[in-house]
C-alpha cells in the first residue's frame, strides 16, 4: 500500500518572536492571524509562533499572484473541468521516459488556503520529486472563495472530478488506475480525505460510472 504523508504550510511576513507566545498574547502574531487564516494549520483559532515560522518558511519565494495570468506549475496542464467560463486545469509531471503504455502508480495533490486561497504550485516540488521516483504526480487547481462564489461543498466536487478525470484518462496517462492515491495539505488535505470518504457533493458533469475514490491517502 502507498502511504504520502505531506505536510504544508504558508507565508508569515512579521519578524521573530518568543515561540511560546501566540496570536492571544502577541499583536503581530494576531495581525497575521487575521491576513493569512491558512497559516492556522490546526485551525484551532490560534495562531502560534511554531506555525507562523511553517508557514513563513514554506512559501518564501512562492507567494501566491493574482489568478489571471499566473504562471502556476511547470507540469503538463490539462482541464478537467469547465464551468460556464471557468476552466479548471491540472499539473501533470511524468518520469524520465515515461510512456503512455506504462502502468505507473499516480498521486493527486490539493494545495491548502482555507478553501479561500492557494494555488496547485505548493505541491509542484512534491510532483517533481515523486515523478523522479517513478510515479506520475498531479497537482490540481479548484475553485476557491477569494476567486469564485463557492462553497467548501463546490471545492469538494472539483476535488472529485479531479480524480474522476485522472481515473478514466489512465490509459493515455500511463497511470495504472487501480493505484491512484491523494494527497494534500490543510484544506487540500481535507479534500484528499473527502474525494476517499464523501458519497455525496458529485459535480453533475461528473460520470458517476467512474469512480472518485483513491486507492491509498
Amino acid at each position: 500500500t502507498l502511504i504520502v504523508t505531506v505536510v504544508v504550510s504558508c507565508l508569515f511576513v512579521f519578524g521573530p518572536v518568543l515561540s511560546a507566545q501566540t496570536s492571544q498574547s502577541d499583536a503581530r502574531l494576531k495581525e497575521a492571524l487575521k491576513r493569512f487564516p491558512e497559516a492556522d494549520t490546526n485551525e484551532d483559532g490560534v495562531l502560534t509562533m511554531r506555525e507562523a515560522k511553517l508557514f513563513r518558511s514554506s512559501r518564501r519565494g512562492n507567494q501566491a499572484t493574482p489568478s489571471a495570468g499566473r504562471k502556476t506549475t511547470d507540469g503538463e496542464k490539462r482541464i478537467y473541468k469547465t464551468i460556464g467560463d471557468v476552466e479548471l486545469p491540472l499539473y501533470i509531471y511524468r518520469p524520465s521516459k515515461h510512456r503512455s503504455t506504462d502502468k505507473a502508480p499516480a498521486i493527486v495533490f490539493f494545495f491548502g488556503g482555507g478553501w479561500r486561497t492557494g494555488e496547485p504550485k505548493q505541491f509542484a516540488g512534491q510532483c517533481s520529486y515523486l515523478a523522479n521516483r517513478g510515479m506520475v504526480a498531479i497537482t490540481v487547481d479548484y475553485r476557491v472563495s477569494s476567486r469564485h462564489p463557492v462553497k467548501i461543498e463546490d471545492c469538494v466536487e472539483d476535488a472529485k472530478s479531479a480524480m474522476r478525470w485522472v481515473r478514466s484518462h489512465a490509459g493515455e496517462l500511463g497511470i495504472d488506475p487501480n493505484r491512484i492515491a491523494s494527497g494534500g495539505g490543510s484544506a487540500g488535505g481535507h479534500l484528499a480525505a473527502c474525494v476517499g470518504m464523501v458519497d455525496s457533493l458529485n459535480s453533475d458533469t461528473d460520470d458517476r460510472d467512474v469512480s472518485s475514490k483513491p486507492d491509498a491517502m
